[in-house]
């Protein structure tokens, strides 16, 4: 049973028929997490190539047929709304004060956050002083993981030749800029 409704913010403009299907209304239906939705998130294997998010996405988003080709300005919207389908509008945050032993608390509320997200405006043209028309579209899930797993095996790799002993400063540096070259690609 859907716990609430919400509007993706470019209206569901970047989904093929085969990944996403649209409402009369425009409004997504969000179902609350599981005990097994829960358990998946858990996995940190699933977690870190994305296949957990994937999987509980589908689970609890019935209009979405293939998570991985959510777009990004999409993906905290919906996170947000399973998040509020299955824990309620307000969430607490809480920990320690910097360079002191005070504990905070703080509770956040979901809906604002939720209804600030969905009044974005998504653009995917511009226009240059030159009068260049330029066309962008978004990230899409599958892409966003594959850049930051792309990312995180290269900062391992660097890590692995920074730590080794013998290695000279300036060979040091040359590593540096070879890695960061390639992880900025």
């Amino acid at each position: 049973q859907p716990s609430i409704y919400i509007k993706l913010p470019p209206k569901g403009k970047f989904y093929d028929k085969d990944s996403f299907i649209p409402t009369e209304t425009g409004d997504i239906p969000i179902l609350p997490m599981t005990a097994k939705d829960e358990m998946t998130l858990k996995t940190p294997d699933a977690l870190i190539n994305g296949q957990a998010t994937v999987d509980v996405i589908e689970s609890c988003v019935p209009n979405i047929k293939n998570a991985w080709k959510i777009v990004n300005h999409d993906l905290d919207v919906i996170l947000l709304a399973m998040r509020i389908a299955t824990y309620g509008e307000t969430m607490t945050l809480s920990g320690t004060v910097p360079n002191t032993t005070e504990a905070m608390e703080h509770t956040v509320n979901l809906s604002a956050m939720l209804e600030d997200a969905a009044r974005e405006t998504i653009t995917d043209t511009f226009a240059t002083k030159s009068g260049f028309r330029i066309r962008v579209k978004p990230m899409d899930y599958k892409q966003l993981t594959d850049t930051q797993i792309g990312a995180f095996e290269k900062q391992k790799q660097y890590a692995a030749m920074i730590s080794k002993e013998g290695l000279d400063p300036t060979e040091k540096g040359k590593l540096f800029a070879e890695n960061f070259k390639q992880l900025t690609e």
